[in-house]
């Protein structure tokens, strides 16, 4: 192509993703007795991605740009009992051992150099363990209390954390129901954060973010159910979220909050804050003479704190989202079902840092304004998408055609900006347009 015609970075570049994964799993289960429940898994998940871009140069030249291959296995082996003390009391209880492994090598063209050199590097494995107990006993017909505590410990740093969870649940009539639920829970990042490895001195490496602790939250939630009557229901569940000991890059705007699964290298912290609050109301019809509908609104504002100490707007404080759902089945020749489905979600812009463009000119590479980080957002959208499906039912087997067109209207809002260097302009990045997809699917 002539490089006069070159408009946009995607007019002279490339690139190729693989993503590979495969998960399995054996599961037991056996009844010691009436009122005892044994079951025993172990299983097994891989995911390799793979993703590699190169630009085309105005000599016609194509040169490496970006070079990652992350792989990650999880080996998992759990037990766990359900046993009932009689008609009003319960109490479940289980261990997990997960063995957690990790290969990451990632190159990039250095913005300053121009030399294609390691960026990230590091492998490893480490153990992590996890235990619950928990009681639950009915103090009425109508209203029951259950809680106990959740434990993780992981081997690499020897962190563990130490849970408590409650829920209680009244029936208040035959229509109305109250509940209330609390919890402490711990969130361990990817392991691969923890394992990275970066140069301290010539030939040797260190691990800067080995010891982080977990990431923690305090959940409270409140919800109302009311069944209009046997086929449809209203929810109403307000909740209240305050997270803390996030990792999080001192000084700097930076925290793990508002990761999308970006490789960090860089040491961390867990000083970092954040909070959340919203309401969530969902309407349902079941599926019920062959008609069903489903409306979900939730209007929620999601708040962090950096290293700097400066609180801000989280990258997915979007303040709604609302889904509209309906379908409607058709039975043919007494025994073969045609259904038809749609599905619209009207969703609030994400928060994004802008592109400081003087800057990104004057030194040929994307220059973020770190002083508005998250003020700017991106425009709101709309996607309908459209599923038709024919189920086929034999004596032994049911075979399911699926037809579907994800965002039937083709809208494609901005997602993001890049800044383009030959052409010294910031360039907005569409989202995924139109999309058919077909499958078909056995049940035995």
């Amino acid at each position: 192509m002539d490089s006069t015609q070159w408009h946009t970075l995607d007019d002279r570049s490339e690139e190729n993703l693989i993503n590979r994964m495969g998960a399995i799993a054996l599961i037991h289960q056996i009844n010691l007795n009436k009122a005892t429940l044994l079951r025993s898994c172990v299983s097994a998940t891989y995911n390799f991605i793979g993703h590699d871009e190169n630009l085309l140069t105005s000599s016609y030249k194509i040169r490496s740009e970006d070079s990652l291959k992350h792989q990650n296995l999880r080996m998992t082996a759990s037990v766990s009992m359900n046993h009932k003390f009689g008609p009003r009391y319960s109490l479940r209880s289980g261990v997990m051992v997960n063995n957690l492994s990790y290969n990451l090598d990632i190159k990039s063209r250095n913005p300053f150099t121009s030399i294609f050199q390691q960026v990230n590097k590091g492998k490893g494995n480490s153990n992590m363990v996890q235990a619950f107990i928990e009681f639950r006993t009915d103090v009425t017909n109508n209203f029951f209390i259950s809680g106990g505590f959740y434990f993780q410990y992981l081997s690499l740093n020897n962190h563990y954390a130490i849970e408590p969870r409650l829920a209680v649940h009244w029936q208040v009539s035959q229509k109305h129901a109250l509940n209330f639920g609390y919890g402490l829970h711990s969130q361990l990042e990817d392991i691969g954060m923890y394992l990275v490895e970066i140069p301290v001195n010539p030939g040797i490496s260190g691990q800067p973010n080995r010891n982080l602790n977990f990431d923690r939250s305090q959940h409270f939630v409140l919800g109302y159910d009311y069944s209009i009557r046997p086929d449809m229901r209203l929810k109403i569940e307000t909740y209240y979220q305050y997270l803390y000991d996030i990792p999080v890059m001192p000084g700097s705007y930076f925290s793990m909050i508002n990761s999308t699964g970006d490789y960090i290298n860089d040491p961390l912290v867990n000083s970092g804050k954040g909070r959340n609050a919203g309401i969530d109301i969902t309407f349902e019809k079941f599926l019920t003479k062959q008609f069903y509908t489903l409306i979900t609104v939730s209007i929620f504002d999601s708040r962090y704190t950096g290293g700097d100490g400066i609180e801000r707007n989280t990258r997915f404080n979007s303040n709604y989202v609302i889904n509209l759902l309906g379908g409607k089945e058709w039975t043919i020749r007494k025994k073969n079902i045609l259904g038809f489905n749609l599905k619209g979600t009207f969703t609030g812009g994400e928060y994004y840092i802008p592109i400081d463009l003087q800057k990104s000119i004057a030194q040929h590479r994307e220059v973020l304004d770190e002083t508005n980080a998250y003020v700017p957002r991106l425009p709101s959208f709309f996607y309908l998408d459209l599923t038709l499906t024919y189920r086929l039912n034999y004596r032994k087997v049911s075979g399911i055609l699926a037809v579907q067109i994800k965002n039937l209207l083709n809208y494609q809002p901005d997602v993001g900006y890049l800044y383009d260097d030959y052409n010294q302009t910031i360039e907005p990045q569409k989202s995924l347009g139109i999309l058919p997809l077909i499958s078909y699917k056995i049940e035995f």
